[in-house]
């Protein structure tokens, strides 16, 4: 799995909220969330880099002003990035040790539902 920069991670954060945004809605939602730090440029360009790395794909297009925009769908789910990341980026043992934490917290869901 390859590692995505802060601005990307931002990208994938709204795409995995929302799939299927245009490039300027992605950008309005960012802002919305306050983690929009890049220009309608450099959003085409991480979009791009994002596509290359196989992380999201296009999936049509949305008319606006009489212009055309791609629409983005994240191809991965937001677990699996992470669970992939994981097991790059832990050992074993750092793993188990998740492992059971998020253990420990899914019973302590259980326990907290009426």
């Amino acid at each position: 799995m390859k590692r995505l920069s802060r601005n990307e991670h931002n990208i994938m954060d709204v795409l995995w909220r929302t799939p299927g945004l245009t490039r300027a809605e992605i950008t309005s939602a960012a802002k919305q969330m306050g983690t929009q730090t890049w220009s309608d440029r450099s959003c085409q360009e991480m979009l791009c880099r994002l596509a290359e790395k196989g992380l999201i794909k296009p999936v049509g297009t949305k008319t606006t002003n009489r212009k055309m925009a791609r629409r983005w769908v994240p191809t991965v789910p937001k677990d699996e990035y992470y669970a992939d990341m994981l097991a790059v980026e832990m050992t074993a043992d750092e793993r188990a040790r998740l492992i059971h934490r998020l253990e420990l917290l899914a019973d302590a869901a259980e326990v907290m539902k009426p």
